[in-house]
């Protein structure tokens, strides 16, 4: 089995200066923004919920408690059932995440080409 390679440094500082430049192009939709940060942290939530879920079922497997063929049945179904749920909650948070925020990217990738071929048409015809 091969290693994994990293080129990733923790003592080098992180470069905020590009986070600085999209910002405002981020705040021309505020609203989506939130939003698809809400879809994100609510499609984690779900994703991680999952664990407490199978904790909940395994312990209601205990053998004192399945004394009828009912609860035998019920419990594995539950769990298949909180499964689904939990996990068409994760995909479709995330679909809707990437909806809100396709427009968004898509509008600062245009600002920013169109301010990058504005800054380049404006350059003297020497540099060209």
């Amino acid at each position: 089995m091969r290693g994994m390679r990293s080129d990733y440094d923790p003592s080098l500082k992180v470069d905020w200066s590009v986070i600085k430049q999209i910002w405002p192009y981020l705040l021309a939709y505020k609203a989506r923004v939130s939003l698809a940060l809400l879809c994100l942290v609510a499609a984690k939530l779900a994703s991680s919920a999952m664990p407490f879920i199978l904790k909940e079922v395994v312990d209601n497997l205990d053998t004192q408690l399945a004394n009828s063929e009912f609860t035998v049945v019920i419990v594995p179904l539950s769990l298949l059932l909180a499964y689904g749920f939990i996990r068409l909650c994760n995909v479709l948070l995330g679909e809707i995440r990437d909806t809100l925020f396709g427009r968004v990217t898509e509008r600062a990738m245009r600002r920013i080409g169109l301010k990058v071929f504005k800054h380049l048409h404006a350059l003297d015809l020497e540099f060209h």
